[in-house]
């Protein structure tokens, strides 16, 4: 059965994703070489302890891209056009397990009702059942 369209998706309706996702080391690596993300916390153990974390930890924005991996099924082929009230809530580390929900908090027709503007807050949580980066999106 194919997924419903987030166009389609009512007002308060929720999505639990069945898909978790294993963090690795080499994952780390190559987003932070990609995108030139090089500070030493992302990289380098030591030098993530020394700022109190327990190991280097992700870039905030290699976990906001990887909640939209894990909402895929639930976003569709929909448009991404903005981002509200992102916020890091608690460190993400390699070898962190995730998991993304999401809730649609709105919907509006455009006047000519050729398209549908949805907002919907969305969770990544760890292994952990710990809320790690939450955010609003349309």
């Amino acid at each position: 059965m194919a997924e419903k369209r987030l166009a389609d998706r009512d007002i308060g309706e929720k999505y639990v994703g069945e898909e978790s996702r294993l963090i690795t080391a080499t994952e780390l690596d190559l987003f932070c070489n990609i995108t030139g993300m090089r500070g030493d916390a992302f990289l380098n153990d030591k030098a993530a302890q020394s700022m109190g974390m327990k190991s280097r930890l992700l870039p905030g924005a290699m976990s906001f891209a990887i909640v939209f991996s894990l909402l895929g099924r639930f976003l569709g082929g929909a448009i991404f056009t903005g981002v509200n009230n992102m916020k890091l809530l608690s460190p993400v580390f390699p070898n962190d397990k995730l998991r993304a929900e999401a809730e649609v908090t709105g919907r509006k027709v455009t006047s000519k009702g050729d398209r549908v503007f949805v907002t919907y807050l969305w969770k990544l949580i760890n292994q952990d059942d710990m809320l790690v980066v939450q955010g609003e999106n349309t």
